[in-house]
């Protein structure tokens, strides 16, 4: 893990607005995220989660607002500036999105081809290492279709990890999984956080994801963070829409409504 440069907040965002046509996902959000921290994010589905996240690793382009990550203002930022901050960063999307045509290590070494000068012999080193960290050792020649779900976004976690990034954004990282397999990346999550030093950025509607990692959580709600605060402060908060979520409740203040992202 390098030693980071830079001190402050890992993420800041400062009045955040995202609307896709009329509908305004993200109202002025206000959101820092220190170093070293495991912040979760959650929030009924349209609610804005995931376009958080998006527009965060630059995805989207906001309509107003600004983003600073690792000290850098990337609000209106090129792709040649975003490039390097690129390199820092690692995501888990949420269907993992592995290349099907390439082996398990193929996909694991792709980051490191593009964006390093590492010899090969090197490279296939790191990829046994970046595997091994994610209880895969020995799948490097697999290709993905011979993986279950699971082992699929573990891999994909790997790659992630690739460059050994200082920031990690996880969308929905157990969607999809058993409860058991659900453990093992939660317990992968807060292994990165605590040995690597890796600050996290959580996207999640799993509850149980949500108090087993998280060191913080939000709640997004009508475009805007509703509540903020430790996982104790969200069991105990009598916040009647918190209450509905965390709760599982169909009656109560919160009513779904169709929205173009999530």
């Amino acid at each position: 893990m390098r030693e980071p440069s830079y001190k402050g907040p890992a993420i800041v965002t400062e009045g955040l607005v995202k609307s896709f046509g009329a509908d305004n996902v993200l109202d002025g959000v206000n959101l820092v995220v220190e170093r070293g921290e495991v912040l979760v994010v959650i929030g009924i589905s349209g609610c804005g989660k995931s376009t958080l996240l998006r527009s965060i690793i630059g995805a989207y382009t906001l309509d107003d607002g600004t983003i600073r990550l690792l000290g850098r203002d990337v609000s209106s930022a090129s792709e040649e500036e975003w490039l390097p901050l690129r390199k820092r960063m690692g995501v888990l999307f949420q269907q993992g999105a592995l290349y099907t045509s390439m082996t398990v290590g193929e996909n694991v070494a792709l980051p490191m081809r593009e964006h390093t000068e590492l010899a090969e012999p090197v490279i296939e080193i790191m990829v046994r290492m970046k595997l091994d960290l994610v209880g895969l050792g020995g799948t490097e020649g697999l290709m993905p279709a011979q993986l279950s779900g699971g082992m699929q976004k573990r891999v994909a976690l790997a790659r992630a990890l690739a460059l050994d990034p200082e920031i990690m954004f996880y969308d929905e990282p157990t969607t999809g999984l058993d409860p058991i397999m659900a453990g093992a990346v939660n317990r992968l999550i807060i292994d990165f956080n605590r040995k690597l030093s890796v600050t996290s950025l959580v996207i999640t509607q799993d509850m149980n994801c949500c108090y087993a990692v998280a060191s913080r959580v939000v709640m997004l709600h009508e475009g805007k963070i509703h509540f903020s605060g430790s996982v104790d402060a969200l069991r105990s908060t009598d916040d009647p829409v918190v209450r509905q979520f965390v709760e599982g409740r169909p009656d109560g203040p919160v009513r779904h409504r169709a929205a173009a992202a999530g």
